[in-house]
């Protein structure tokens, strides 16, 4: 059997998420342990966030990847990658952003836009954008929305989320042709389903699971 490397794509930490029970070094220590690669900390820009409120952008920014950091400096010297992620939620609707530097994100206070601008700049600004449990339902969830041309890949499995919303992800997924991905939507070690994507290549950079989920050679772990 060919060997394969596992990679969680959406990871709170409480570092930077307040929802989340989860040290960033305790999330590397887990999914090493699990025998994953590596993964994608995703921790909640709005909302949930540990930012204070009322932070001046700039300094919003440099205190935001507080968690990423964290695992980045624990992981360094293991045979485990760390990349830098964020989920961003417009009116209980989530979105990870991959890819975007720290400079683009200090000189565009994106929050203030509507939905489909920050989707479109995003983009345009080299970020690979995956649509999170699109079907979820939740008391601060106000509608569902599907925007099948503004983002680059559906969470077709969502370790949180029930099995019958995860199944009108993957049936949007597929109408519209988009890329399949799944995260375990991890706020501790405590979890419902841990799931992912494997590859056939060990990821080195964002770059390359990002390239491999356009391609559709990531292969979705169902837990």
């Amino acid at each position: 059997m060919k060997k394969t490397y596992k990679y969680e794509l959406h990871l709170h930490t409480s570092e930077g998420s307040k929802c989340s029970h989860m040290l960033a070094k305790e999330a590397v220590d887990f999914y090493i342990s699990k025998g994953y690669s590596g993964m994608f900390v995703t921790d909640h820009f709005t909302g949930s966030t540990t930012v204070p409120q009322g932070t001046p952008w700039r300094e919003r920014i440099d205190m935001f990847f507080g968690g990423f950091r964290a695992a980045e400096e624990y992981a360094h010297g293991k045979e485990f990658k760390v990349f830098r992620g964020l989920e961003y939620s417009y009116k209980g609707n989530d979105f990870l952003f991959y890819g975007l530097s720290i400079d683009w994100l200090k000189e565009n206070e994106f929050i203030s836009w509507q939905l489909p601008k920050i989707l479109d700049e995003v983009r345009a600004a080299g970020a690979f954008v995956i649509h999170a449990h699109p079907f979820a339902e939740a008391p601060w969830i106000e509608t569902v929305r599907l925007l099948p041309h503004k983002v680059d890949a559906v969470e077709v499995l969502n370790g949180k989320t029930p099995d019958e919303f995860n199944a009108r992800a993957k049936w949007y997924a597929q109408s519209y042709g988009l890329p399949e991905t799944a995260g375990s939507d991890a706020h501790g070690t405590d979890l419902k389903r841990l799931t992912g994507i494997a590859l056939t290549r060990k990821a080195e950079t964002a770059d390359d699971i990002i390239s491999a989920i356009r391609s559709r050679n990531a292969q979705i772990i169902y837990g």
